[in-house]
């Protein structure tokens, strides 16, 4: 077969049969490892540009770090004007939740969503859930909103929300995405589907080991009753895993929950408080002073380990963006090339 026909075919299969604004196959390719020099992770709750690393051998944009409190174009605006015409395949995903504390179960992990869409304008408007708000989980201005990830693009025709979690009990949920939707898990419950497009088994024969994007639970604690012993620790696609307890004092596992295929795993338990912090670029941030020694969520989402006590001075791992153009245009997945570094954020 033809590139072009390939090409054709592809668009066929995923209801793309406008004409294109580029000839097939000639879709960017991003150098480089940041784009436009964008490589911030803020370091406190202020409304910071973020990171823009460019990933996937220059077929795709992880975006992490993008503090913001307001919605829609009074976001971060990042202009790529590279992707107009090409084929977008989006996932998205918010930042984790608080434990609620002696034996009332880890911190809810985030939900999230994949989009499929054709890019017609340069401005990407956008915040990817705060891992840091303060010196607690309920500090800083919009402390809710600035923990929700949202990406408001094409006019307004793109309007995605990956909520942010929050105690145990919560559900974390996505709206916005045309391909799947995926609920977080909480206490007592694993992530399940909310919503599930009519593109989802064409993207499935070309990301034959497609993952749904959702965080894990933070850790149980046995001697509590394990609340929720029985949840999904470990995250999903871009999903993290949960933090650890404090098994020190506790029990439960000193480990915590594995992230997805490009997550991270959430903070170990039982150790000095600069080793608490989640993995990955945004993992959620431990705080001195608290002696309940539990993980924080791992990126993205990952909800916090569960301390014995209800304090609210660890994170849970930051939200993020995923925009990727190797599925559409080229058919396949390129590798994970320049992934950021699997170490405990800082």
């Amino acid at each position: 077969m033809s590139t072009q026909g390939m090409h054709s075919s592809l668009s066929n299969r995923f209801g793309f049969n406008k004409k294109k604004a580029y000839s097939p196959f000639s879709v960017p390719v991003l150098t480089g490892t940041y784009y436009n020099s964008y490589q911030n992770i803020p370091d406190n709750h202020t409304q910071s540009a973020g990171t823009a690393r460019v990933v996937l051998n220059g077929y795709g944009l992880l975006l992490y770090g993008w503090n913001h409190t307001s919605t829609g174009t009074n976001m971060h605006n990042v202009q790529i004007p590279e992707l107009i015409g090409a084929e977008l395949d989006i996932t998205v995903i918010g930042s984790g939740g608080y434990s609620g504390g002696g034996g009332s179960g880890g911190g809810a992990g985030a939900g999230g969503g994949r989009h499929q869409v054709v890019c017609v304008d340069q401005a990407f408007y956008l915040s990817t859930g705060s891992h840091i708000i303060g010196t607690s989980w309920n500090d800083g201005v919009g402390n809710n909103e600035i923990k929700n990830t949202r990406l408001y693009m094409d006019g307004g025709n793109v309007d995605i929300k990956a909520q942010h979690a929050a105690g145990p009990n919560s559900v974390s949920t996505t709206s916005g995405c045309n391909i799947y939707s995926w609920k977080g898990a909480r206490r007592g419950e694993n992530n399940q589907s909310n919503q599930q497009g009519a593109g989802l088994p064409a993207l499935q024969q070309v990301d034959t080991q497609l993952e749904y994007a959702y965080a894990g639970v933070g850790g149980c604690l046995p001697a509590f009753g394990g609340a929720n012993c029985g949840s999904q620790k470990n995250g999903g696609d871009i999903g993290g895993g949960g933090g650890a307890t404090d098994c020190q004092n506790y029990g439960g596992s000193c480990n915590g929950g594995s992230g997805g295929r490009y997550g991270f795993s959430g903070g170990p338990g039982n150790t000095t408080a600069q080793s608490l912090n989640g993995y990955g670029p945004v993992g959620g941030r431990f705080y001195s002073g608290d002696t309940y020694r539990r993980g924080g969520g791992g990126s993205f989402g990952g909800g916090i380990g569960d301390g014995g006590n209800g304090n609210t001075t660890i994170m849970g791992g930051g939200g993020a963006i995923l925009i990727r153009w190797d599925t559409y245009d080229l058919g396949n997945f390129q590798a994970k090339e320049n992934w950021p570094p699997n170490t405990q954020s800082t």
